[in-house]
This record gives C-alpha cells, sequence and structure tokens, in this order.
C-alpha cells in the first residue's frame, strides 16, 4: 500500500471517528458517568481535526470536506439536535483548515486553534441568549442575585456577573491551552500505543449512532405555556421581576425549539441526505463507523482495571484513536 492509500485510509477512518465524537460518544459518555462531558466531547474534535491535518499537504479542502461529511452525519444520526449544535462543528472545521493549512503540527497553531475554539464554544452559548433571546437572562440572573443579596444583607457589584462570565470564559480558554500541548505530543503518544490493541476484538454488538425519535413530553409544552403567560403579567420589582425574566426566556427558548428549530432541521436534513447520495467520502466514511462503535466497549474493559481518573479518560481517548487507525475486523 502506497503512503498516499494509507493517508487516506487514515483520513476516512479519522473522519469517521470525528463523526462518531459528534453523533454518539456523548451517549456513551453519559453511560460511563463521566464528568465534563461538554468539554471532553469539544477537545476531541480539536484533537481529531489537528490529526487530520497531518494526513495532506494541502489540509484545508480536506479538512472542509471531512466537516461537511460530518455535519451530514450528525444531522442523519441526530436530526432533533438543535440547529446551534452545527455551529460549532462548521466553525471548528474552518477554523482548523485555515490554520493548519499554514503550519501543521506546530504548538502555536495548536494554542491559536484550541483556545478560539473552546472559546467560540463557550461564548456561542452567551452569544444566543443575549443576540437572539435579547439581555432578559442576563437581567433575571442579575434580579436574583440581588435578592438573594437583600436576604443576606449584602450588595451586589454590578460587574457581578461580568465577573462569572469571565471566569466562565477562561475556564475554556485554559482547557483549550491544555489541550492544545497535547496536540503537540499526540503524534508520539499515538506511535507509542501503535501495538497495544493489536489483539483487541471488536464486536458487533453495539450501535450508539441512531435516530432518537423520542416522543415529545408534554410536561414541556405546560412549563413552555405558563412560561408565555410571564408576558402578559405587568411588570413587577424584586424577586418577582427576576422570576418573570426568567420565565419570559424559557418561553422565547421553548418557541425556538418548538416552532423555529424544527424547520431548520427540516431543511438541514434535506441536504444532509442529498450529501449522503452523492458524496463519496461520505460512504466511506459510513463504512468505517462500525469499527469505531464497536471498539468502545473492548477499549474501556481492557483499560478500566489499569487506570483510574482523568487518566482512565486521556488513554480512552488514545485508544479510541489508536483503533480507528487500525484495520481490525469485527467478529
Amino acid at each position: 500500500m502506497t503512503e498516499n492509500q494509507n493517508n487516506s485510509n487514515a483520513f476516512i477512518r479519522l473522519t469517521a471517528l470525528w463523526a462518531f465524537v459528534e453523533s454518539g460518544l456523548g451517549g456513551v459518555l453519559h453511560a460511563f458517568h463521566l464528568p465534563f462531558t461538554g468539554l471532553i466531547l469539544g477537545g476531541f474534535a480539536i484533537l481529531i481535526i489537528s490529526l487530520l491535518a497531518q494526513c495532506y499537504t494541502n489540509c484545508f479542502i480536506k479538512i472542509m470536506a471531512a466537516t461537511i461529511v460530518v455535519l451530514a452525519i450528525k444531522i442523519i444520526a441526530n436530526p432533533a439536535t438543535s440547529p446551534m449544535a452545527y455551529i460549532a462543528v462548521g466553525f471548528q472545521g474552518f477554523l482548523g483548515a485555515s490554520l493548519y493549512s499554514i503550519k501543521k503540527n506546530n504548538l502555536l497553531i495548536h494554542i491559536v486553534f484550541a483556545t478560539i475554539s473552546m472559546v467560540e464554544s463557550a461564548i456561542q452559548k452567551l452569544l444566543i441568549m443575549t443576540i437572539i433571546f435579547g439581555k432578559t437572562f442576563l437581567q433575571g440572573i442579575q434580579g436574583l442575585l440581588e435578592s438573594v443579596a437583600k436576604i443576606f444583607h449584602t450588595n451586589v457589584q454590578n460587574n457581578s456577573i461580568n465577573i462569572l462570565l469571565i471566569i466562565y470564559i477562561s475556564l475554556f480558554a485554559i482547557w483549550g491551552i491544555i489541550l492544545a500541548f497535547w496536540m503537540h505530543k499526540l503524534p508520539t503518544q499515538i506511535l507509542a500505543r501503535k501495538h497495544l490493541y493489536n489483539n483487541l476484538e471488536l464486536t458487533n454488538s453495539v450501535n450508539v449512532i441512531k435516530n432518537n425519535n423520542k416522543k415529545q413530553n408534554y410536561f414541556f409544552y405546560i412549563i413552555i405555556l405558563l412560561a408565555a403567560i410571564s408576558f402578559i403579567i405587568p411588570k413587577q420589582n424584586g424577586l418577582i421581576n427576576a422570576v418573570l425574566y426568567l420565565l419570559r426566556t424559557i418561553a422565547i427558548i421553548g418557541i425556538w425549539q418548538l416552532l423555529i428549530a424544527p424547520i431548520i432541521q427540516k431543511y438541514l436534513h434535506k441536504w444532509a441526505l442529498l450529501q449522503a447520495n452523492k458524496n463519496a467520502l461520505y460512504h466511506n466514511v459510513h463504512e468505517a463507523l462500525p469499527q469505531i462503535t464497536n471498539s468502545i466497549y473492548p477499549i474501556w474493559h481492557f483499560l478500566k482495571p489499569k487506570f483510574k481518573g482523568l487518566t482512565l479518560i486521556k488513554e480512552f481517548i488514545l485508544g479510541l484513536i489508536v483503533v480507528a487507525l487500525q484495520d481490525k475486523k469485527i467478529v
């Protein structure tokens, strides 16, 4: 097999792993009761993009092609996902493609990519609340803080929320820097574990990427209806006013989820099906997915007796990458 073929196979399998991370790994991590699932998933996707860049000299077009496939698989696998969930995937793919087309496996590039990606992930949630839903959420929180402060006969500074937001965003930025240093060492760590999983058997017993069409929760509709009533209640003072702000925010989110988001999802799903029908990379990645999904539990059970805590999570991620890059048969 030529070097180009090896790179092509590695690219396909890494793209399949990225698609799996975006479509199914979250449920697996929740099943294992692992903490900080959101940070783990976002960081894992960033690690994979940095590895995709190593497969080709001109990686911009290739990473963007992988991003399109990952988005299509994510939409088809989880059609009920909020459209906002696709923004981070597209942003990370475009940013990684742009930066790694300048230079690969460079610590500074890793830091810029990982930090901006993680900060965007944090800011995106805030932008949705402030730009789309106005300032009602922040005003509600501020009102609650002031009410609690009165109970304890203390004062809430005007910049209390700003400080909390700075701390929140800083945590994501610090995590991005930590990831960047890991990304710089990642190729060496993968090579060191290259033969660790040679005897690992993949059993065709699990399919974590599936269409989750759940029945609507009528309790959710009742909550949204009650929250919507808050718009006709006159403005109050103190704690009641803060609660009204929060109820209105819930109502706006509910309208988004029940009315606007389904329309967007409909068109996104049509686009994803079009990609599935005409995109050759999509078919190659889809064929590589079973190796990824059927390696989860064997890797976990192999590592769990040997490692604990964060080391176990780290080795689990490395194990998924190593096995994804191997051509293993499912028995």
